[in-house]
């Protein structure tokens, strides 16, 4: 092995002292030793301890909480922080010779081992971290050459070994005290794609190698009954990343892309529609769902029906149902996106218009089954705590509405001949209807009061690196909609009609379950300020505050970035708005 074949130097007194404290089992006297400061400045005990991977295997075997955290905090240092005279790739040697150690350590621990598992687990995490620290902050600074020395890179080709994967299906990830750290190390794997830009083939292949891994063992990661609530959240979390990329790689195989995307939504949804209606019976206004209330239908002493098994799990942490509602909007998002490519290529293909006819079926049962009148406040309730998951939602319904534009228009009438036409309409109808992204943006703008300030507080300090914020997500979805005729040219209608039926009295201004615009069936109160006409206005009159205050900003440089896409898009908005509810009273 590589350990075996690089030649460990005399152990210095610092060391042999920890040898000494080990083989005593003094608890004392190492938490002192391991305190010392020595150990994150002086780079000559860094290195010997680095060069020890046989010290190191012990000192992660401890099992005081307090030592682990030292161990942890130390390894850390050796891993990540060693300043040395020796040559990069001597260091480099050292130090895969440790991760090798840590690996089969992992993967062949002692009985009982479980919590040195779980330390090596977050060692490991605490790798990952560290790399995507790096991404993050340092940009341009952070050099090829520089991802290229990372440790990470060592851990990810190590994690490539059958036998580490035999190991965390096998047992790590069904332990109650490995199972969060477990997920959350495979949740590293699948946000390590970035790092494996440019000329990083073999590195891009180790990734793509766990990555099979995990898609290899999805029907055990889909058994939700097998999870705690707390490594729920990192579940769906996971599913969602898996999705994330099995939708950025379609071109290989749109097949098995498509089969894996449904799949993993359509083995969710028993669990999901038992949610759905629990949550119906028990709050069905989900007024008690909140981040801070975990219990919020457990505390409920009202209830009088029985609650077990998975839905048990999930009625007790919403931070999961959030993470659910990820794993359907990415998973439709990618169904969309592959049925449109395989339309596209259909052309010349007359065999392949079976095959597409099939796809859409499976997609539009999918929709039918988590799509309903209620999904739009639902979901605005769900992610209504937390700015930076209404601004993705927003930005992913963008998207999929932008798919569904696309696939409506794109017609090919010799290929698609034997596909009823009438499926790909429902399939517009009901995902416009349900999770139209404008309609969504409106309902969260009456949320917030229809608050011009509330609303630019987000532009200016909500400003994810990945998903861009609120900006990126108002961006997606009126472009969508001022861009789009047919998509514009829907919602008009509906709104027109809405009221046109309201000024008769004809019907209510809330949400119908009957209806395929997904408004209510109450009596008509006469209510001015909950007409479509009145929730329109308050809509103009705050997206042109919220222009016109950008515009005034602007003026005197204190806007942080160039707002003219934005303004272009929101008086674009106004516009089609104050057209609508500008036209007179039906007589």
């Amino acid at each position: 092995m590589l350990k075996a074949a690089l030649a460990r130097p005399e152990r210095p007194e610092a060391l042999e002292h920890i040898h000494q404290l080990l083989k005593n089992s003094d608890t004392k006297g190492l938490l002192s030793k391991l305190s010392d400061p020595r150990w994150f400045s002086d780079a000559e005990l860094q290195l010997a301890l680095l060069q020890d991977c046989d010290l190191v295997t012990q000192l992660v075997n401890l099992s005081d909480v307090y030592l682990q955290f030292m161990v942890h905090r130390l390894l850390m240092v050796v891993l990540l922080d060693v300043q040395s005279t020796l040559v990069q790739n001597e260091l480099g040697s050292y130090r895969h010779a440790l991760v090798q150690s840590l690996i089969q350590k992992l993967v062949d621990p002692q009985d009982g081992a479980r919590s040195h598992q779980r330390t090596i687990l977050e060692l490991l995490h605490g790798v990952f971290k560290h790399q995507r620290h790096l991404l993050r902050h340092q940009g341009d600074i952070y050099s090829e050459s520089t991802c290229k020395d990372h440790v990470a890179r060592l851990v990810i080709k190590e994690l490539t070994l059958p036998s580490v994967w035999e190991a965390i299906f096998g047992h790590l990830i069904k332990a109650a005290e490995t199972q969060h750290i477990t997920l959350t190390l495979l949740i590293d794997i699948e946000k390590s794609w970035p790092i494996a830009g440019g000329n990083e083939t073999t590195l891009r292949s180790n990734i793509a190698l766990c990555h099979d891994m995990i898609m290899g063992s999805l029907d055990q990661l889909l058994d939700i009954s097998q999870f705690r609530p707390s490594t729920l959240r990192k579940l769906f979390e996971l599913l969602c990343l898996v999705l994330g990329h099995i939708g950025e790689e379609v071109s290989a195989d749109l097949d098995e892309a498509f089969r894996q995307s449904v799949y993993i939504a359509s083995s969710l949804s028993d669990t999901t529609l038992r949610l759905i209606a629990t949550l119906h019976d028990s709050d069905p206004q989900l007024e008690k769902f909140s981040t801070r209330g975990t219990t919020f239908i457990h505390d409920d002493t009202s209830v009088n029906f029985s609650i077990n098994g998975d839905v048990a799990t999930l009625t007790s942490c919403p931070e999961a149902i959030r993470q659910l509602g990820r794993v359907y909007l990415t998973a439709t998002g990618n169904a969309l996106h592959i049925l449109l490519k395989m339309v596209r290529c259909i052309d010349g293909h007359e065999s392949m218009s079976a095959h597409v006819k099939s796809v859409t079926t499976k997609l539009l049962s999918l929709v039918r089954e988590w799509l309903g009148p209620s999904t739009p406040k639902a979901i605005l309730t769900v992610y209504g705590e937390d700015d930076a998951g209404i601004c993705w939602v927003l930005k992913t319904m963008a998207q999929i509405q932008q798919q569904l534009v696309q696939l409506h228009l794109h017609n090919h009438p010799s290929a698609l001949s034997s596909i009823d036409p009438g499926m790909f309409d429902e399939l517009y109808q009901r995902l416009s209807s349900y999770v139209h992204p404008t309609e969504v943006l409106f309902m969260f703008l009456e949320s917030i009061g229809y608050d011009y300030q509330t609303l630019l507080d987000l532009l200016l300090t909500l400003d994810d690196q990945q998903s861009g914020g609120m900006l990126a997500a108002i961006m997606a979805v009126l472009r969508n909609f001022t861009e789009h005729e047919l998509g514009q040219t829907t919602l008009v209608n509906r709104w027109r009609d809405a009221i046109s039926m309201e000024d008769t009295g004809i019907v209510s201004v809330e949400h119908d379950h009957d209806s395929p615009q997904g408004r209510s069936t109450n009596e008509h109160d006469g209510d001015v300020s909950s007409s479509t006409r009145a929730r329109l206005f308050h809509v103009e009159f705050c997206l042109a505050k919220l222009a016109s205050q950008i515009r005034r900003l602007q003026s005197r440089n204190l806007f942080p970035y160039n707002p003219k896409a934005l303004l272009v898009v929101l008086d674009r908005t106004c516009a089609v708005l104050t057209a609508v509810f500008s036209e007179p009273l039906d007589v």
